[in-house]
């Protein structure tokens, strides 16, 4: 059931009580946890560690300013957005913690774009390349047309994408979400309880833009081809959004929509990637259920991390 005008404790629970590093609050403590850098644009500042009581959920990042597996002579290499970084869950719960990859694993889970994660790989791995494990998500594709335009410009990422760490200017933007969401005029943003359950849904949340396959979304894919063909090995697995698992419970036009652009992504991709290498291997997701995704966030909550551990696990990727 879509909650249209959602009162006063609806909104406080999805703004305010719940994890939503999309609310600029939220967001705030998460940029400053970031750092410009020359060759992958962000990372997380080396060596962080933060209590739950900050975001949420504990957080922290290894020396090389990434999360999860830190071994540069691996022969597993993992790629991927936010969602192989590990977010919106304590530490020891992430979907990587507690594997073991049979000669150790190196993490460069990172929300950037694809040039970024090869600089990465270049820049850190120093092992054999057996086996990548890419996890693939829809929002690779707007991270791709924003570090797009970062690239060769003598400017910094948070001066380029405008990102502020000011409290006052955080509290103004929070202010007119929760405004326009009680009045129903939010365009985009929706609140939905299933199964008892509030969840915040955003109707156009990493939307698969056709007018930016020729110009940044083929390229890209030239280099993800070029990137992963040095494995003996490549395992992708699709993530599905919350948005997509929503829709079958709401039957909603607008989540319709989003779900069948987000396959449209992923044909795309699959055509100009996973086609295109000597040896993959791939999981389409279906065993991700909505229960799995943090309420009011877009990333996975302890269940999904734990699906992920234990798919990785069946697919003999790790024990």
């Amino acid at each position: 059931m879509i909650i249209e005008r959602p009162d006063d404790r609806v909104l406080e629970t999805v703004f305010l009580t719940n994890v939503n590093l999309a609310f600029p609050l939220q967001a705030r403590k998460w940029l400053a946890l970031l750092q410009n850098d020359p060759l992958s644009g962000i990372r997380i500042k080396p060596n962080v560690s933060r209590p739950a009581a900050d975001m949420g959920f504990s957080f922290s990042s290894n020396g090389f300013g990434l999360r999860g597996p830190d071994k540069p002579d691996a022969g597993t290499v993992i790629f991927g957005t936010s969602f192989a970084m590990g977010m919106t869950v304590d530490n020891g719960d992430n979907w990587y913690d507690e594997l073991d990859f049979e000669d150790g694993a190196l993490n460069l889970g990172l929300p950037v774009g694809i040039a970024e994660m090869q600089n990465l790989l270049e820049e850190l791995h120093t092992g054999p390349r057996r086996t990548a494990i890419f996890l693939y998500h829809p929002n690779i594709w707007g991270h791709e047309v924003k570090f797009s335009t970062l690239r060769g410009k003598d400017v910094d990422a948070f001066t380029e994408f405008r990102w502020s760490l000011d409290l006052a200017q955080a509290f103004e933007k929070g202010a007119k979400i929760i405004g326009t969401m009680s009045k129903g005029k939010n365009k985009n943003l929706m609140i939905a309880e299933v199964l008892g359950q509030l969840y915040l849904l955003n109707a156009k949340y990493s939307l698969f833009d056709q007018g930016f396959v020729e110009q940044t979304y083929r390229p890209a894919t030239k280099g993800l081809v070029d990137m992963l063909s040095a494995f003996e090995n490549v395992l992708v697995v699709r993530l599905p959004t919350k948005e997509e698992l929503a829709f079958s419970h709401l039957q909603h036009p607008a989540l319709r929509d989003l779900r069948q652009n987000h396959l449209s992504g992923w044909e795309f991709f699959k055509s100009q990637v996973v086609e295109q290498l000597p040896r993959s291997e791939v999981h389409e997701g279906d065993c991700f259920e909505l229960s799995d995704y943090q309420p009011c966030d877009t990333h996975w909550n302890r269940a999904g991390n734990a699906r992920m551990r234990n798919l990785l696990r069946s697919l003999g990727y790790a024990a």
